[in-house]
């Protein structure tokens, strides 16, 4: 908390970019600036204190595939209902690459066609994600370059 609080010199509660490089005395690359676009879940351009924190779980827990995997959901599951939203697997999807996949095939997917499906459990993620592991790679890889 200290060290957030120390990055977020305007105290709004959300730091931008550069004050997210300059908290951690590192240079503006075009990686770091993937790795923050991934932790910005809302697309603010900004972390709040909640993607931060969820931000550097992720990252110690980069050896720990379960360990990422229940994060990652907890980081895409933005309102916290415990389940993973249309909306929030696009950003999930999109986020690895893969914008064009139709999250409602995937959901659909996900969840074996469960009638009245509008997303997914965490259950029904892990699931999915070991059935397309190239998605979980790939934000995983992001990650790696970071930490």
């Amino acid at each position: 908390m200290e060290r957030f609080a120390t990055m977020d010199t305007n105290r709004t509660g959300h730091i931008n970019f550069t004050q997210f490089a300059k908290g951690f005395n590192v240079e503006e690359t075009d990686a770091l600036h993937h790795l923050f676009e991934l932790l910005d879940n809302d697309g603010s351009g900004q972390l709040d204190f909640r993607e931060y924190l969820l931000g550097l779980a992720l990252l110690n827990e980069s050896n720990d595939r379960t360990g990422i995997l229940k994060l990652v959901f907890q980081v895409f599951d933005q309102d916290e209902s415990g389940t993973m939203s249309v909306e929030e697997l696009t950003s999930f999807l999109a986020r690895c690459g893969y914008a064009d996949v139709d999250a409602s095939d995937a959901i659909r997917e996900a969840t074996e066609g469960r009638d009245g499906a509008t997303g997914v459990t965490y259950g029904e993620f892990e699931i999915f994600i070991q059935s397309h592991p190239e998605y979980m790679k790939l934000f995983t890889d992001k990650l790696e370059k970071f930490g």
